[in-house]
């Protein structure tokens, strides 16, 4: 985790049990809910969407005074997108990958999905940087449980 903590800080306590959270905005000890940003250069996240309001505050504050929502760009998450995101997000916040928790919630086969990854992480067990497991991976820990 990039936070600094005490053990005795909820970040920490939700680190330990497993149910620490991520987005975009940092780490939580919260579910990830809908978030509707305002002011320039806020990003919003809603339904598997992100959205964004200009950097400069001279078009947000048109866009306001004119009735109109500020958003300038957005971009709505694809299944794949969505998939990679978990993953992504589980290793950062339990630090390894069970691969039979993301097969069912995805309904893949992990080897195969993530198989140019799993090539790519080799090259870290080569030089013993990370363990070599069956069911769950992370660069810098692997543990062979199915839980």
């Amino acid at each position: 985790m990039d936070h600094f903590a005490k053990e005795t800080d909820e970040l920490s306590i939700a680190q330990v049990n497993g149910t620490i959270q991520r987005n975009f905005q940092g780490y939580s000890t919260r579910a990830e809910c809908d978030m509707v940003a305002l002011g320039a250069s806020s990003i919003s996240f809603v339904d598997g969407t992100y959205a964004c309001n200009p950097r400069e505050i001279d078009p947000y504050y048109e866009a306001i005074r004119a009735g109109h929502l500020a958003t300038c760009r957005g971009f709505k998450l694809s299944e794949e997108d969505k998939l990679r995101r978990a993953v992504i997000m589980t290793v950062m916040c339990r630090f390894e990958i069970v691969k039979k928790e993301i097969e069912e919630e995805f309904d893949i086969n992990f080897d195969e999905t993530f198989a140019y990854e799993l090539r790519k992480l080799q090259a870290y067990q080569k030089h013993e940087l990370a363990p070599r497991a069956r069911s769950s991976c992370a660069p810098w820990r692997c543990s062979s449980t199915d839980t």
